[in-house]
C-alpha cells in the first residue's frame, strides 16, 4: 500500500478567536489534500494557540502584532508601542507562561472542546487521518492537565490520545505526565505518537512497535537548534531501530511560554524511513528547507516496500532480536 503524507512545520501565530485558529488549520489541510495527502501531522503545542481568545484584548493585539508580522521588532518593544497605560506591558508581556498557565486552569475545558471540534471538522471536510499536533488539555480521565496529541479518521472520529509521559524540562511547570504507551489503528497500518523529548527514550518507540506500529509519529517544539538536533537523532533513530517509518512535525517561531530557554522554536520537519528506503543512506524521504520558515513536507510511504526492506535487509532487527537474552535483563528497570 503507498501512501502520501504532509508532514507540517507550523509557525507560532496568535489567533483572536477558533475561526481565525481554524482557517490556518485548513490552509495546511486544503495544500495537502490537494497534493493527494492521506495523512497530514501537525507539530507540537498547537493547541496552546487557542488561548489568546481568553486574554485581555490589548494584551492580545500586541501579541498579534508581535507573533503574525515577519519582521524583527521585538515582543516588549511593540508592547509598550502599543499598549501604552492600557496594561502594564512589563508584567503581563513578560509573564506569558504564568499567564498561559492560569488561562489553562481557568479555559482548560473550553479550549478542549475548541481544539477537538476544529480538528475533528478539519479531518471529516478534508477526508484525512490528522494528528493534531499536541495541547496542554484536561485529561479525559483524570481531568489532570497534560500535554495530549489526538488522531482523528478520515470521518472526524477521534481514534484516542497519546499523552507525553516523560515531561521536558519545560512542560513539568504546565501539566502532569500521562502513563500509557499507545498505538492506534488506521486503515494503512498502526501509528505511535511521541511528543518530541519522548522520541528520545527507545524503549517507548519499541514497545509501540511490539504493538504493531508500522510508523512511528514525532510532534515536536524545540527551543532552539542544540534541542532540535537531539529531538530529531531520536526521532530518526527509532525509525532505523525499529524499521518503521517515521514523521518529525516542528513548531517555528517566537517562544515566550518557556521559562529556561528562551530560543525560538526551530526545526528542519522531515518524513523519515528506514536507510534501505532512501538511496542516498541518510533514511530521510524528505525535509523542510529551512529551521525558521512555514513549510509542508510531503512523501510517500511504500508499506509493501517497508516489509519487503525489514525481510531482506542485512539488519535483520525484529528476525534477530534475542528475546531470551533481552528478558534476563528486564529487572534492570525496577
Amino acid at each position: 500500500m503507498l501512501l502520501k503524507v504532509a508532514c507540517v512545520q507550523q509557525k507560532v501565530k496568535i489567533f483572536p478567536n477558533d475561526e481565525a485558529f481554524a482557517a490556518e488549520i485548513y490552509r495546511y489541510m486544503q495544500e495537502a489534500k490537494a497534493q493527494g495527502c492521506g495523512l497530514i501531522v501537525f507539530p507540537e503545542g498547537v493547541g496552546a494557540m487557542l488561548a489568546a481568545q481568553y486574554l485581555p484584548a490589548p494584551l492580545v493585539k500586541v501579541l498579534m502584532a508581535a507573533y503574525n508580522d515577519d519582521d524583527s521588532t521585538g515582543l516588549r518593544q511593540m508592547g509598550k508601542k502599543l499598549l501604552g497605560k492600557v496594561v502594564d506591558t512589563a508584567s503581563a508581556v513578560q509573564d506569558l507562561p504564568g499567564i498561559f498557565k492560569r488561562t489553562l486552569s481557568e479555559h482548560g475545558l473550553a479550549m478542549r472542546r475548541s481544539y477537538l471540534s476544529i480538528f475533528a471538522t478539519a479531518a471529516r471536510q478534508h477526508s484525512m487521518y490528522v494528528v493534531a499536533g499536541s495541547s496542554y488539555l484536561p485529561d479525559e480521565v483524570t481531568g489532570r492537565i497534560v500535554n495530549a496529541s489526538y488522531l482523528f479518521d478520515p470521518d472526524g472520529k477521534a481514534l484516542g490520545y497519546q499523552s507525553k509521559i516523560h515531561l521536558y524540562i519545560e512542560d513539568v511547570h504546565l501539566c502532569t505526565p500521562g502513563s500509557d504507551i499507545k498505538v492506534f489503528a488506521t486503515d494503512f497500518g498502526k501509528l505511535g505518537i511521541t511528543i518530541c523529548y519522548e522520541g528520545m527514550f527507545p524503549e517507548v518507540g519499541r514497545f509501540m512497535v511490539m504493538q504493531g506500529a508500522d510508523a512511528l509519529i514525532n510532534v515536536s517544539a524545540c527551543p532552539g537548534e542544540r534541542c532540535f538536533r537531539k529531538i530529531r537523532a531520536g526521532a530518526w533513530s527509532r525509525v532505523q531501530d525499529n524499521q518503521v517509518f517515521g514523521l518529525h512535525s516542528c513548531l517555528v517561531g517566537k517562544n515566550d511560554l518557556s521559562l529556561k530557554f528562551k530560543e525560538p522554536y526551530c526545526g528542519l520537519s522531515s518524513i523519515l524511513a528506514p536507510i534501505d528506503l532512501t538511496p542516498d543512506h541518510s533514511g530521510v524521504l524528505a525535509q523542510a528547507s529551512s529551521l525558521d520558515k512555514e513549510e509542508l513536507v510531503v512523501a510517500s510511504w511504500d508499506f509493501d516496500a517497508l516489509r519487503t526492506a525489514a525481510a531482506e535487509s542485512d539488519t535483520r532487527v525484529w528476525q534477530e532480536f534475542d528475546w531470551e537474552v533481552i528478558r534476563s535483563y528486564i529487572g534492570l528497570y525496577a
